[in-house]
């Protein structure tokens, strides 16, 4: 989890005005580039994530790796987009540890309700 949220910081930090870029973006063109680039990033991190199935305690643990990969894409992206961003290499370091230490924490964890059966 360390490793996919340091690779999405840097991502944003090395390339600051992108995501900014793509949400201002008129056409379908841009958002699909994004939305493809989303897609293939989130299947980095599941196929990354697979040894270790066993070891998420979540009802669905699918469903549980999208919720991390959206929930670090969205900090990293709120990072980027912040006035007052982690500054400097091992401020940035830290700062992907927190997340993946918040990541592994919820994978790691019960769900709080019974699932819901279909």
């Amino acid at each position: 989890m360390d490793a996919y949220a340091r690779a999405l910081l840097q991502s944003f930090a090395d390339s600051s005005n992108l995501f900014p870029e793509l949400l201002r973006a008129r056409g379908t063109s841009a958002l699909e580039r994004g939305a493809r680039t989303i897609t293939e990033i989130q299947r980095l991190l599941f196929e990354a994530a697979a040894p270790y199935a066993g070891q998420i305690l979540r009802s669905d643990p699918q469903a549980a790796l999208d919720t991390v990969a959206r929930a670090v894409l969205g900090a990293c992206f709120h990072t980027s987009v912040h006035p007052d961003p982690p500054a400097g290499e091992a401020a940035l370091r830290r700062y992907a540890e927190d997340l993946g230490d918040m990541a592994i924490a919820y994978l790691r964890t019960p769900d709080r309700r019974p699932a819901a059966h279909a």
